[in-house]
């Protein structure tokens, strides 16, 4: 992130009936696990001013994004599974992950360093949808 820029926060969440929102996040906790919900508020649209839609999230998908976007523009989220290059003979396929207070790659038993290291790295699916 440049010095001087004031990092963003968004999330993401995948719907019951399989839609990606994004927006703002918050976990409700009324009286026990059965009654815990998460949901994604998006921005309001400009003929409802002021008015956000609430969407109820499955919360294993809720992820928040990195601050970085890929080598196309895209947004990196937590759990996208990404190609990324370090160096010529240094490429591969990994997952988002936060960890210990920073996003990392990491494939199986191994981990990089923080993501804003790598460069060209494209976001190829993530990890709750196979083949997306």
């Amino acid at each position: 992130m440049q010095k001087g820029v004031r990092m963003q926060y968004k999330f993401r969440g995948l719907t019951e009936d399989g839609r990606w929102v994004y927006g703002d996040y918050l976990h409700t906790d009324r009286g026990g696990k059965t009654q815990c919900k998460d949901w994604i508020y998006s921005e309001p649209h400009i003929m409802r001013s002021n008015v956000f839609d609430k969407h109820e999230v499955r919360p294993e998908t809720v992820s928040q994004w990195t601050g970085l976007q890929d080598k196309n523009g895209k947004d990196i989220f937590e759990g996208d599974k990404v190609f990324f290059c370090g160096t010529k003979s240094d490429s591969a396929e990994a997952i988002v992950y936060f960890k210990e207070g920073r996003f990392i790659l990491s494939l199986d038993d191994w981990s990089y360093k923080d993501i804003a290291g790598w460069r060209n790295t494209e976001v190829i699916g993530n990890k709750w949808e196979q083949g997306k």
